[in-house]
């Protein structure tokens, strides 16, 4: 695991810039982040992950985020 501090506004290049995340605020303990991707690059929280909705019953496409442009 990459463990990397950011401040507020700077961004992590993922993958040569296939993906981009951005630190956009704070509140309290949570970290609110952008994410820049390709269309057709899958975005999902760990919890919606395809093995975490199986075993609630769900399926990860109904919870599937795709990265807006």
């Amino acid at each position: 695991m990459l463990v990397l501090t950011r401040r507020l506004g700077e961004k992590i290049v993922i993958d040569s810039g296939r993906v981009i995340v951005k630190v956009l605020g704070f509140h309290g303990k949570s970290v609110r982040l952008g994410l820049e991707a390709d269309e057709d690059t899958r975005i999902l929280r760990a919890e919606l992950s395809p093995e975490a909705m199986e075993s609630m019953g769900g399926s990860a496409d109904d919870e599937d985020v795709r990265a807006e442009r």
